[in-house]
């Protein structure tokens, strides 16, 4: 007997086998949109002053260009083999002994490639918590940071691609950002409870974000945007001309949300 929506596995789709489609989604769209997501910051880390959850989203046209030539001219110029936020933050891994100014070089070639882009037809998603402002609040009944902005983000995504385009979403394997979202697209009965989940006709985990540019860019973005003051970094430089779509929630913002609603969602 045939699985139930319900009783799925979670499935791990590379880029180049995308057959796969919800149960719910029929018919055939006038264009796919890709968005790939990365998150920064764990919100159960006592240390951690921001969490951010980003994403680029474009076409296919776009994606193909951007994880093409480009992106291993990118990588050949810097002598690198993926892009790791943490790592090179770090100089751990594959960037074990990079120096500062080494580690903003590999930063700069990032973001000139990206600002490139972002005059393409290319947009990004993105929001963030003040998990100081977070824990101030700890004694009202708020939604969790991760919950804040994975359904931030699937507002925008859903304001962001015409309905009448197939929407595919992506992140990597375990991301606490999204998880709780593919849980509820799985549901039948969470997508008749909230529209918005059967706008995404693919919600994937991938087999491994080293393997998908899409996805290291995302993880920039988000870690530009969680840590980018603890570093001097602009956002600005990143996004300049690009459609950026999102919200910070500080503590005022925090305190406008409405648990009711929220559990309506």
């Amino acid at each position: 007997m045939p699985a139930t929506v319900e009783e799925q596995d979670v499935r791990e789709v590379p880029i180049g086998e995308l057959i796969a489609r919800h149960p719910g989604q029929q018919g055939l769209r006038l264009m796919t949109i890709r968005a790939y997501f990365d998150g920064s910051g764990k919100s159960r880390d006592p240390n951690v002053r921001c969490v951010a959850l980003a994403g680029y989203v474009g076409t296919e046209g776009v994606w193909g260009e951007f994880q093409g030539s480009r992106w291993e001219q990118f990588k050949k110029d810097h002598g690198i083999n993926y892009f790791h936020a943490s790592e090179l933050e770090a100089a751990q891994g594959d960037y074990y002994g990079y120096t500062p100014a080494r580690g903003a070089m590999v930063r700069a070639g990032l973001t000139e490639l990206l600002r490139d882009f972002n005059k393409k037809d290319f947009s990004a998603v993105a929001y963030s918590v003040s998990m100081i402002d977070y824990r101030a609040l700890a004694g009202r009944p708020l939604p969790t940071p991760e919950e804040i902005c994975g359904s931030g983000a699937l507002d925008d995504l859903c304001t962001v691609v015409p309905v009448e385009h197939e929407l595919q979403v992506f992140y990597d394997r375990g991301e606490s950002f999204l998880t709780r979202l593919q849980d509820r697209w799985r549901s039948k009965k969470a997508r008749a409870a909230d529209p918005r989940l059967n706008r995404i006709s693919v919600f994937s985990q991938v087999d491994d974000w080293r393997k998908y540019p899409a996805l290291q860019a995302a993880d920039y973005l988000a870690w530009c945007i969680a840590k980018g003051d603890e570093f001097g970094l602009d956002l600005r430089m990143l996004t300049t001309d690009l459609a950026l779509y999102g919200k910070h929630y500080d503590g005022e913002e925090l305190e406008r949300l409405k648990p009711s609603l929220w559990s309506a969602r």
